[in-house]
């Protein structure tokens, strides 16, 4: 079991201090509004209120023992303080929350090991999942790349992945195609599609974009 500090219990910290939670982590959530604090206390175990940007308080906290930490606060000027002084103290790994590109650079060099733009990223896939419904899901791995996922369309059941043409057709690389009862990965030449069959493809968004159309083509 692993010990987590998360900093920040707005929308994304709330939510991410509860999924640590769910998987068995011990998480100690602080929040300088009380208002927030007292709104979690019934749902994370440990919840506190406290100020991040004290490093006599988060000394006091202990969080130099724990195994990682998580910045979500929204303020610029807060974040980057309480990510210097996680460092500072000796915490081994603290993931920060960024809202702009500067924002980023900033926490990296203060010591961030990861930095994330959650609403980003999740305005992302889930435009991607509402713009074309046969995507079952979207992952940006660059500003103009992804990786999707969707349901092999009915007109192509029965065809293998070099009769359908999906690859030179759309530019895109079939990473995986997963079956109900395995997981078969590469371009299969034998493999002929099943209903139901799930492609994971990488490509320029654009190239995942036509691809999505085809797919949506058959509905």
């Amino acid at each position: 079991m692993s010990e987590y500090i998360v900093i920040g219990l707005g929308t994304f910290g709330r939510s991410l201090a509860g999924e640590l939670q769910s998987l068995g982590n011990e998480v100690l959530g602080i929040d300088i509004d009380r208002a927030e604090v007292q709104t979690l206390s019934g749902s994370i175990r440990q919840v506190i209120e406290a100020d991040a940007t004290s490093e006599e308080t988060l000394r006091e906290l202990g969080v130099a023992n724990l195994d990682g930490a998580v910045v979500a606060i929204g303020g610029t000027e807060a974040s980057i303080m309480a990510t210097l002084l996680l460092k500072k103290i000796g915490l081994p790994y603290v993931i920060a929350r960024a809202t702009s590109e500067l924002h980023e650079e900033i926490l990296k060099l203060v010591g961030a090991n990861r930095v994330v733009f959650p609403e980003r990223e999740m305005a992302s896939r889930l435009a991607h999942q509402i713009g074309v419904p046969e995507v079952v899901d979207y992952l940006s791995i660059s500003t103009d790349m992804g990786i999707s996922k969707l349901v092999v369309p009915n007109h192509l059941v029965g065809m293998t992945s070099r009769e359908a043409d999906i690859e030179e057709r759309f530019k895109v690389r079939i990473i995986a195609m997963i079956r109900s009862d395995r997981v078969i990965f590469g371009t299969s030449t034998t493999e002929r599609f099943e209903p139901r069959d799930v492609l994971i493809v990488s490509g320029i968004d654009k190239d995942l974009a036509e691809l999505s159309n085809y797919a949506r083509s058959d509905s």
